[in-house]
């Protein structure tokens, strides 16, 4: 974790920043919880989330509330990193939507009821006045700065939903962000934690490095076209046992990621020069906030990423083994118990 230690800024970046978290379960968070008395030491006023009817709330892990199952994740420690990087008087705000077990499906623009969700939640956020919730008023009404995305274990059980998942995918980042009233958000995509998903052949997750390599190609096409839209890597992360989850340290980790990625998309001068030797003792070191992607092809390069010695655990395969698919549709079979991950 970011000790809060007084908010000293590094830019002259001042006002209030709304985020919008979505995905599924590895965004919304599975990391174990801190004690109560280590979470207050490290509580941030500036930090807020939104809690619906009750409006904003100070944030505290869990951030979400889809399942009873909610821990840590990347959330909280992306908020805290970006406020190292503004001015002291920005406010994070952070609104939950990622559902555990979520199909892209049921993120789909046409229909798809956690976007409706997702998108009601970033607008009434949005609405919500200063003075009702018992914040200071900003000199500008606050808008949606960013949308952090983290999703794809549940479409990586099958051919089929793997095939699928690049044409689903483009068409939701080209739509949430105009449907949150906020089209010039930038969009911060993470890469699927292939270290430790088993991707064997019939694996529960065979189908992982199809569903990494579509999202890693979706994001390099927005790039191309000069959409505020960047990826980050899970090259490193571990999980917290169950070869699924992110483990606490692992998710704040990615969050750290998510915010250098944010801040290099919207507040670039905020990350400029940040290497090993920066003030925050190597906060923002390439190395550690910004490996190499893990879908080793054509689309990660183009994204600036090197290409790596070897693949994650000594794997033989691809990572980007769709290129063949991208675009090619197919049928989403319905979701059943069977897929629904946690």
């Amino acid at each position: 974790m970011v000790r809060h230690d007084g908010g000293v800024g590094h830019s002259a970046e001042d006002g209030v920043f709304v985020f919008l978290l979505a995905g599924q379960s590895n965004m919304s968070g599975r990391g174990t919880l801190p004690s109560p008395s280590a979470a207050a030491a490290f509580a941030d006023p500036r930090i807020r989330v939104w809690r619906g009817p009750d409006g904003w709330a100070p944030a505290a892990d869990p951030l979400h509330a889809d399942k009873p199952t909610a821990g840590v994740g990347p959330g909280l420690a992306f908020a805290r990193a970006v406020l190292a990087r503004l001015g002291e008087g920005a406010e994070i705000r952070l609104v939950p939507a990622a559902v555990g077990g979520s199909e892209i499906a049921r993120w789909s623009p046409r229909g798809g009821d956690l976007f409706d969700a997702a998108a009601a939640a970033a607008r009434a956020a949005l609405a919500a006045s200063d003075e009702r919730d018992g914040l200071a008023r900003s000199d500008e009404p606050p808008k949606l700065a960013g949308i952090l995305w983290h999703q794809g274990e549940s479409d990586a059980v099958s051919a089929a939903l793997a095939t699928a998942y690049a044409p689903a995918l483009r068409e939701l980042l080209a739509a949430l962000p105009g449907a949150c009233g906020s089209a010039g958000a930038a969009i911060v995509l993470g890469e699927l934690g292939l270290g430790f998903l088993d991707t064997s052949r019939g694996g529960r997750f065979e189908h992982a490095p199809s569903v990494n390599g579509a999202i890693c190609a979706v994001v390099a096409d927005a790039v191309a076209t000069g959409a505020r839209v960047g990826l980050v890597s899970a090259r490193g992360l571990v999980d917290r046992g169950d070869r699924l989850h992110f483990s606490s340290g692992s998710a704040e980790l990615l969050g750290e990621r998510y915010a250098r990625r944010w801040l290099q998309l919207a507040v670039p001068r905020a990350v400029a020069g940040a290497g090993e030797n920066n003030a925050e003792g190597g906060l923002f070191a390439d190395g550690k906030l910004d490996p190499p992607l893990l879908c080793a092809s054509p689309a990660a390069l183009a994204l600036g990423g090197r290409r790596p010695e070897s693949n994650v655990e000594g794997e033989s395969h691809s990572f980007f083994e769709c290129d063949a698919q991208l675009g090619a549709g197919g049928t989403r079979p319905p979701q059943t118990e069977a897929t629904m991950l946690s």
